[in-house]
């Protein structure tokens, strides 16, 4: 079954002000935007994103393996010595392997 329902994403930020002003937030859903935590260090490395359709508001966290976290890096410290070791290999899954 297909509808035609909005469906909002919403990402970490400072500030949601104009979002909760917008989209006239409940009490409760704008503690549960404001509860929202990403951790990009340490072993287990996850961002949490929050998805409002209709009435339903869930924050949900997306964890991935290190490997994939590491392909998809784009910028940062990270990034910067995966691309040293691959300009020395050109080979981006060897350099994965490597950075494991």
């Amino acid at each position: 079954m297909i509808e035609n329902t909005e469906t909002f994403i919403f990402l970490q930020s400072h500030d949601y002000s104009s979002t909760i002003e917008r989209l006239k937030l409940s009490e409760h859903k704008q503690s549960q935007l404001r509860s929202m935590r990403s951790n990009f260090s340490g072993d287990r490395k996850y961002s949490e994103i929050g998805i409002m359709r209709k009435s339903y508001f869930n924050i949900l966290r997306i964890e991935v393996p290190r490997a994939a976290f590491l392909a998809y890096q784009t910028e940062g410290a990270i990034h910067q010595e995966m691309m040293d070791k691959y300009a020395q290999n050109k080979d981006m899954i060897q350099t994965i392997k490597e950075m494991l």
